[in-house]
């Protein structure tokens, strides 16, 4: 395993001053005090959740903790037929496995808009639209759903 550039720099920075502080209070003191003043250790979950809040936009992250607690947003029967595909611009995509289902849901949608707004505070959600399930991915790649 390779040590990178910033890390040689800290270990020659290190040993500098341990050098220095040696020949002043001697080892054991120099020790003590270096290791006093070392910074304190990250896990490594903590760096990759901190990396990905700097990656996610607000939305992709309202969408993940939607996904999350759908069931408790959207109710036990409504989180069953449908799932949150996708949120861009306030308009949330809901996923249902059967066309009879978008006639039967479109009532139901301003109420979905409600409770998807009062459990997402980060980004406002302005529209709840259903699509057929598999449509959403035809449309991210660019190929056209319809024949």
């Amino acid at each position: 395993m390779s040590v990178s550039e910033e890390n040689r720099r800290l270990r020659r920075l290190r040993r500098e001053r341990l050098s220095l502080l040696s020949g002043w209070y001697g080892g054991e003191f120099a020790a003590t005090e270096i290791a006093a003043h070392i910074s304190t250790p990250h896990t490594l979950s903590d760096g990759i959740r901190s990396v990905m809040s700097q990656l996610e936009t607000p939305e992709a992250r309202a969408l993940r903790t939607l996904r999350d607690r759908w069931p408790e947003v959207a109710g036990v029967w409504i989180s069953r037929m449908t799932l949150p595909a996708e949120w861009k611009d306030g308009v949330l995509v809901l996923e249902v496995p059967h066309s009879a289902l978008l006639r039967e849901l479109k009532p139901s949608l301003e109420l979905l808009r409600e409770a998807v707004s009062r459990h997402s505070t980060e980004c406002p959600c302005h529209e709840v639209r259903l699509v057929i399930a598999g449509g959403t991915a035809a449309r991210k790649s660019g190929r056209s759903t319809s024949k």
